[in-house]
């Protein structure tokens, strides 16, 4: 707008700072001297106070007339001395263009038409019409609109934004103001402005009264909080920022922001912290890093997005003749020398501005290795003439983290598709079975219903296998089932965390709904969540306020394929129509569009500590912390500070004592968890203080301080060596060697043995010379899969005193979950069938003790080979008599009855009646 008002330079120093704060006035008492205004009136304080500031005046008799009903002219005039003090102009044009039809700008009144003009363009003063009507009496509710107006137009925010946190009052009579002042006389009388219980909104206003509302108002402590106007990247760590306040400040960064990409930083200028997101763009092409994401891939990172064809096949190989990675290391390399020419295979992400590359499954990246890019090969998406100049670095390659299960989508009603956080491999004990999660039966009979060929690794992404659910249950049209995997490593031989892993599949035949939405709502300061009540087959097309957001920022969640994540800007405020259209559903019925409000304004409170507690994890102790809601970890090195106790001695801690800190699981990018590592803290009970902003939440908000109580069980000073193996005789068995004799009360603790995916319930110990055996009983049905688990022995003591090193592996075991007699019948006057609750191999023929009635019977079994099923004969056939009578089978004394990996049959006894219909 041209004629703005604009605001004079005399208030720079205070703009500058984080807050400006609403000038006060200072009253000084009896300083106007008013005839009919003494000391004891109510008003005379704040009458003097605004006569020495020059804002108001009396009559030239030397009166003030405080009781005199005010105009609205006399408004106009004190509010435009009020806001022309505060630094603003009074507009150019004042003499040419009138603001309102009834001041002419050649009125006798040129006080009255320079303010005028001043309080119409700042939106002090609306008038009535068109019209200001100067002369006419301003009522109480309109005085508490301009007056809310006013202090707007000095300090960026309204009285009523100001008294918002403030409990108060009710003003009793606010029902008979009109709608729009309402708010505004509540304000006045929350900040103390008033203190009336009836305002009586329609009364007029005397001089003497609006003195003191006016003074009150001026002397409000108002702090506008600056945000940032505008963000620019000189470099990769310096920015340009302008503030709210039109200042500009030059920003350095601590980490370097990577190329193209919209970045959110977090800065402070004047002791006050800003968050904003900004984009450092270079146009030349380049290679923003280069490292190893795990054993199996390597990840090339581009400033702007490449042209596929310059990198990647179409057969999905590397173009020939561009990449080169060289082995660097002399040992433990088992990827030698590669170039595209053997045939790794190569995917370029959907913003073209990252490349991965993979070896074959029996090759793994492992040390240091060179690699180089050819001179102008690659080439920019958007402009052929921008090409790669030659590119040479090294990388290092080190994978000890555990995959994990990602989630699970369709792709139909009968195809999951499970993903995982980094490529995987199928280790030789791979297992994939399968149970309702209602308890009923599957279609198919087996305990491990599906094979180790329906559980398909796609060989272009490692990271998805495919599984056939179709015929697995067809008994329900929408049954739940729960897919559980052992033994599957990623492509350095680590065994996935946990082990075994579950993930629950739906099958669902019937449903030929549209899919629906369910909510909407933002989950982070750059990322909405739209909720589905089905899985999706297609990620839909969103809106945000009629502006088609990217596709590449929308994207069906790996965990959950009812649930689409939204990239956003985080300067997406307020409530904002989002739009939902173009998807489909796992069933392939298109959904409808839909439009929805959703109020992007974030969260401010601060995430709180849940719990905390010493976990081990892969042989090391951590202290695991969780808190109310998903954070990031902002810091990795943590210095503790607070106390520690050693026998019986407190001392503080120091600035050694410091801890690594991550999310719980280090290949996700939120969490509820976090984890600190304790190994290089000594044994003791501690007390620390975690420190505020330890994490963020997903809104920025710093977590609060919390004081947390742990001990530190681990001892450094490890010795001597562990082996695991099972009992090949009892699956319940694991036998523990220590090539040490070990101190019985830390041997016999049962907390010093753990077994993922299995309960330990007993221990026994025996010292040979020189060596300890300790025999780890589990408790029986607790290890319910046969394959890889991880295993670990910790915190045994030598006879001598020192600890043990601590043992952490992948242990092949085999499942403990002993058969049942599920059903005993009696198919025929000499015949009863045994129905088992798995497949079982019966070798003999007197496994087991028959009964009619009280009698016991000869009868005999035919050995039987992977079978759920046994027939017993019966010796002599029974009889009309044996009507109605008790079948009892038990457990002969001695018994040979196994399922297929060795379990012994455990039943006390099974019954069945004698019918009618067997005789």
């Amino acid at each position: 707008m041209a004629n703005q008002p604009k605001k004079y330079t005399k208030f720079v120093a205070a703009a500058a700072t984080a807050t400006l704060v609403a000038s006060a006035i200072v009253p000084v008492a009896s300083a106007a001297g008013f005839s009919d205004v003494a000391d004891t009136n109510s008003h005379a304080v704040n009458i003097n106070a605004l006569v020495d500031a020059g804002i108001i005046q009396g009559y030239p008799d030397g009166t003030f007339k405080p009781n005199q009903e005010l105009t609205r002219g006399q408004v106009v005039k004190m509010l435009g001395k009020w806001v022309e003090a505060q630094g603003f102009e009074i507009p150019a044009d004042y003499a040419t263009k009138a603001r309102f039809n009834d001041v002419a700008v050649d009125a006798k009144d040129q006080e009255l038409v320079k303010y005028a003009a001043l309080v119409a363009d700042t939106g002090v003063f609306n008038g009535s019409n068109g019209a200001l009507n100067a002369s006419g009496k301003i009522t109480r509710e309109n005085m508490a609109l301009v007056l809310d107006r006013a202090f707007k137009a000095i300090n960026d925010t309204t009285l009523v934004e100001l008294a918002t946190e403030i409990e108060d009052v009710k003003v009793a009579d606010l029902a008979t103001a009109k709608a729009e002042a309402r708010e505004a006389i509540q304000a006045l009388r929350d900040l103390g402005i008033t203190v009336v219980e009836n305002f009586n909104p329609k009364n007029t206003v005397t001089r003497g009264q609006f003195a003191s509302f006016l003074n009150k108002t001026i002397n409000t402590d108002a702090v506008v909080e600056l945000t940032v106007k505008e963000a620019v990247a000189v470099d990769a760590k310096t920015l340009s920022v302008t503030l709210s306040d039109d200042t500009k400040h030059t920003v350095k960064l601590e980490k370097a922001l990577e190329a193209n990409e919209a970045t959110e930083v977090t800065f402070t200028i004047n002791e006050k912290e800003y968050t904003t997101t900004v984009t450092y763009v270079v146009k030349e092409l380049a290679v923003s890093s280069v490292s190893a994401a795990n054993a199996a891939e390597l990840v090339v990172k581009f400033n702007n997005p490449v042209k596929a064809s310059t990198v990647v096949e179409s057969n999905g190989t590397l173009v020939n003749g561009v990449f080169s990675i060289t082995s660097l290391s002399t040992d433990g390399v088992t990827a030698a020398t590669v170039t595209s020419a053997d045939s790794l295979k190569a995917t370029l992400s959907e913003d073209g501005k990252s490349l991965t590359i993979r070896v074959a499954a029996d090759e793994k990246f492992e040390g240091q290795y060179a690699f180089t890019i050819a001179n102008n090969t690659v080439v920019a998406k958007e402009d052929a003439k921008n090409k790669l100049a030659a590119y040479s670095t090294t990388f290092t390659a080190k994978d000890s983290v555990r995959p994990a299960l990602v989630g699970v989508s369709y792709t139909d009603t009968q195809t999951a598709v499970v993903e995982f956080s980094e490529p995987i491999v199928k280790d030789s004990t791979f297992a994939l079975s399968a149970a309702r999660v209602d308890g009923k039966e599957l279609q198919a009979a087996s305990k491990a219903v599906l094979t180790s060929a329906q559980f398909e690794i796609d060989a272009n992404n490692p990271r998805k296998a495919t599984i056939s659910l179709a015929g697995l249950d067809t008994k329900d049209a929408d049954a739940e089932i729960k897919l559980s995997f052992v033994g599957l490593t990623d492509f350095a031989g680590n065994l996935i965390s946990p082990n075994p892993v579950s993930t629950i599949v739906k099958l669902d035949t019937s449903n030929k709904e549209e899919a629906q939405v369910v909510s909407i709502k933002k989950v982070g300061t750059l990322e909405l969540e739209i909720s589905f009540d089905q899985a999706l087959k297609t990620k839909p097309a969103v809106k945000i306020d009629g502006t088609t957001v990217d596709a590449a920022k929308v994207s069906i969640s790996k965990k959950d394929a009812k649930v689409v994540n939204v990239k956003i800007d985080n300067t997406i405020t307020g409530l904002k129509d989002v739009t939902i259209s173009d998807f489909v559903g796992i069933n392939n019925v298109a959904g409808k569009s839909v439009t929805k409000i959703v109020n992007f304004d974030a969260d401010i409170v601060a995430p709180k500590v849940v719990s905390s507690a010493v976990e081990k994890i892969n042989g090391k102790e951590y202290l695991v912390v969780t808190y109310d809601e998903d954070v990031i970890v902002p810091t990795t090195t943590v210095a503790l500070t607070g106390s520690k106790v050693v026998n019986y001695v407190t001392s503080a801690l120091t600035s050694a004592d410091t801890v690594d800190v991550t999310l719980y699981d280090e290949t996700a990018t939120k969490s509820n968890k976090v984890k600190m590592e304790l190994t290089g803290l000594v044994a003791a009970d501690y007390t620390v203080e975690l420190a505020e902003g330890l994490v963020t939440d997903l809104f920025n908000n710093n977590s609060v301080k919390k004081e947390v109580k742990f001990t530190r069980t681990a001892n450094d000073s490890e010795i001597g060596s562990i082996s695991v193996t099972q009992d090949v005789s009892d699956n319940n068995v694991l036998i523990v060697n220590f090539d040490k004799e070990v101190e019985p009360t830390s041997a016999l603790n049962v907390a010093n043995y753990t077994v993922e995916g299995a309960k330990v319930e007993k221990v026994q110990l025996t010292n040979n010379s020189g060596t300890a055996t300790v025999k780890v009983t589990l408790a029986k049905n607790s290890n319910e899969f046969s394959g890889l688990h991880y295993v670990t022995v910790s915190g045994v003591k030598t006879t001598t005193g020192n600890a043990m090193k601590a043992f952490a592996a992948n242990v092949n075991i085999v499942e403990n979950v002993v058969p049942t007699v599920a059903k005993l019948e009696v198919t025929a006057t000499n015949q009863l069938k045994v129905t088992f609750s798995e497949n079982v191999n019966v070798t003999g023929t007197s496994n087991f003790d028959v009964y009619v009635g009280t009698e016991k019977v000869t009868a005999t079994t035919a050995a039987t080979t992977n079978s759920k099923e046994l027939v017993i004969t019966l010796a002599d056939a029974l009889e009309t008599a044996d009507k109605d009578k008790t079948i009892t089978v038990k457990p002969a004394t001695t018994i040979d009855v196994k399922d297929l990996k060795g379990n012994k049959l455990d039943f006390t006894e099974a019954t069945a009646t004698v019918s009618a219909l067997n005789l």
